[in-house]
């Protein structure tokens, strides 16, 4: 199970990973305060900018369960 649940962390670090990759620069090196700072019109920009991916593009991880051997 410990083995299952590394993978799917795994999975979950490189969508993350590839997440950054396409967010654009500018995001990325805005400082923390200036993001948390956005107003209306500006977060919804910034939220249509970061989540361009839509949920088909990232793969379901499938989980097989295998027999103990105790």
């Amino acid at each position: 199970m410990k083995k299952e649940l590394d993978s799917l962390l795994q999975t979950a670090e490189k969508a993350f990973t590839v997440e950054l990759l396409k967010m654009p620069v500018a995001i990325k090196k805005m400082k923390r305060k200036d993001l948390l700072n956005l107003r209306g019109g500006e977060e919804v920009a910034l939220a249509a900018a970061v989540t361009d991916c839509s949920l088909e593009d990232i793969p379901n991880p499938k989980l097989v369960r295998t027999n103990s051997k105790k």
